[in-house]
């Protein structure tokens, strides 16, 4: 009995010391499995694109299913189910994208492919069968030739790329194609979504690629992970497309189907507040955004029952709006929806309305599950207030919003600059003064005085507004015409402008004494 009690002593610590000195084994999810992706313009109206999969040492199989209506040139899998492809070691496969103007199997017109440049999605493994711990996945792609690749989104051609840096270091890249004609200012938009990420404050991705998109493809832009693109024309001001698929990149939670309804929704309603944020739409535009009454008697929580897919973008942001004004009004000031909008990014696992109701509650301070059973369960529509105010927005009920096409130039304090327009912008932004009309014979004179007044204003004498015009009358020779004026006002800064109506106009000479 004492000689089987030391052997087993014995032999319990040789397996122990044994496990101690054996070496470690990596765990499967130190290495993922990869696909690489190269993208190649090959012109004929055609993309190819190489996939490779590397596979780690404890994955039983990868299937590999690329995108419908390709024509696959190559490839080192086994066949399977004629659209998908099985290995069990590391494997290549070549498939051919082509597109007349757009290509409607990917993703509608969100892509297109012609001589000269392309825009694709890049898809590809579906699924992977493994041992132990799930190894996860990474994606890398990149292009042959003149281009620029996000993780899904690839431009092959010719294009320009800027860069800026917000001031959580996140770095935004926008790529422009040589060939489009971007209507928003590109230094405004970098400047406009850099702001914009600093007032969601999401803790988003550390990289985010913006992809210019032009014609065929559609209007709008469609947003996937870290990148998206906006169409050409899209403008920075009002309800912006830009700002919208920006939120879209701050989305960090996975949702179940009951609570689908708020990726698009929480994008509108954001995409608003934050053009509030920057002053960049009126408050009438303000107000229709958040009170629109279409597709009321849908219940959000059930796209199932959505009569279009449009609801969540009609309807959401109603219900939102309202939601917020209740967080703010229970809170006493200290929440807001975007507090709750941080809490669902840091959320594990499928986002389900009961956790939505959980987290409303924590900001609101109390429960708020009766409100929402009805507005976003129900079928009953809220009344939010259309006062930006009440949201802590000052905006103007009607004005006149900053070009952003093309910037003004800098003036200096008491310089005037010349736009491209060819009029003259004064340093300080002066509001329109009075409209004057001076008349004489066979001449109609205009002056329009624009200033400030300031404390009582400046005495201000404009004099020796001297007129050259020579006019051409019915059967007589040219004739001199000099009127001259001189006007007494209480004024800054004065403009004026000479309208002479007959056969021929022909220059002027303004002395203006401040």
């Amino acid at each position: 009995m004492r000689r089987l009690s030391i052997f087993v002593l014995v032999t319990f610590g040789l397996l122990i010391a044994g496990l101690l000195a054996a070496p470690a084994i990596a765990s499967a999810s130190d290495t993922p499995v990869e696909t690489t992706y190269i993208v190649e313009q090959t012109g004929n109206q055609s993309v190819t694109v190489e996939a490779t999969v590397t596979l780690p040492h404890d994955i039983d199989f990868v299937r590999f299913r690329p995108p419908k209506n390709v024509t696959v040139e190559s490839h080192s899998f086994e066949r399977s189910n004629g659209s998908r492809y099985i290995t069990e070691t590391d494997a290549t496969i070549t498939y051919r994208l082509t597109s007349p103007l757009g290509n409607r199997d990917f993703g509608g017109k969100s892509t297109a492919i012609t001589d000269e440049w392309a825009f694709v999605q890049v898809t590809g493994v579906t699924a992977y069968r493994y041992s132990g711990d799930n190894p996860g996945r990474i994606r890398n792609t990149t292009t042959s030739g003149s281009g620029v690749a996000g993780d899904r989104f690839v431009f092959t051609g010719p294009n320009t790329v800027m860069n800026t840096s917000t001031d959580s270091d996140t770095s935004i890249q926008l790529v422009i194609p040589d060939q489009s004609n971007l209507r928003a200012n590109s230094s405004k938009i970098l400047s406009g979504l850099s702001r914009a990420e600093g007032d969601l404050s999401l803790s988003g991705p550390s990289q985010i690629t913006i992809f210019v998109g032009m014609s065929p493809l559609r209007r709008g832009g469609q947003a996937s992970g870290a990148e998206f693109w906006a169409h050409e024309e899209s403008e920075l001001n009002g309800t912006s497309t830009w700002f919208h698929e920006f939120v879209h990149t701050q989305q960090q939670y996975k949702t179940a189907e009951n609570m689908q309804w708020f990726t698009e929704a929480s994008a509108e309603y954001y995409a608003v507040i934050l053009a509030a944020e920057q002053n960049r739409l009126t408050q009438r535009t303000f107000g229709r955004a958040i009170t629109s009454r279409q597709y009321e008697s849908d219940r959000l929580s059930n796209p199932d029952g959505w009569s279009s897919g449009k609801t969540p973008y009609e309807k959401g942001p109603r219900v939102l709006a309202a939601l917020d004004i209740q967080i703010r009004n229970r809170s006493d000031g200290n929440g807001t929806l975007l507090d709750v909008f941080q809490l669902l990014n840091t959320h594990q696992g499928d986002l389900r309305y009961v956790d939505f109701e959980d987290y409303v509650a924590e900001v609101a301070g109390e429960r708020l599950d009766q409100w929402l059973q009805r507005y976003v369960r129900g079928t009953a529509v809220p009344n939010p207030p259309e006062d930006p105010e009440r949201y802590g927005y000052e905006l103007k009920d009607e004005r006149i919003l900053p070009s952003e096409t093309t910037p003004l130039p800098t003036a200096q304090p008491g310089q005037a600059t010349e736009t491209p327009t060819g009029t003259a912008t004064a340093a300080d932004n002066s509001d329109l003064g009075d409209v004057s009309e001076l008349s004489e014979t066979d001449i109609d004179i205009i002056i329009l005085m624009a200033g400030i007044g300031g404390g009582g204003g400046t005495l201000v004498i404009l004099a020796s507004l001297i007129l050259g015009v020579f006019r051409k009358l019915t059967e007589r020779l040219y004739q001199p015409i000099i009127p001259e004026r001189i006007i007494v006002g209480g004024f800054n800064t004065g403009l004026g402008i000479v309208l002479l109506t007959g056969t021929m106009m022909f220059g002027y000479v303004v002395l203006q004494f401040t």
